[in-house]
């Protein structure tokens, strides 16, 4: 169950740099926070190219490894 709570990079990948296009989009140029929510973006796609590269092999991984181990077919028996 644990196992399939892990990130495998959908999640990461589509709000990677919403923060940093957000920045970049809708602050003004001239406004003296834009720098700052930048760093955050950057800072937020950096973590979450991260997570990518940690988790998705890693939980390809103990997917194709344990699912064959966990998930058995067992007969049922008729009465």
């Amino acid at each position: 169950m644990v196992c399939s709570w892990m990130p495998k990079a959908t999640v990461q990948a589509a709000i990677g740099g919403a923060v940093l296009d957000r920045a970049k989009d809708e602050i003004d140029e001239l406004s003296v926070h834009r720098a700052e929510y930048e760093d955050y973006g950057n800072s937020m796609l950096t973590t979450a190219v991260i997570a990518i590269i940690i988790t998705a092999p890693l939980g390809a991984f103990l997917t194709n490894n344990l699912g064959v181990r966990w998930l058995n077919k067992t007969e049922s028996k008729k009465y």
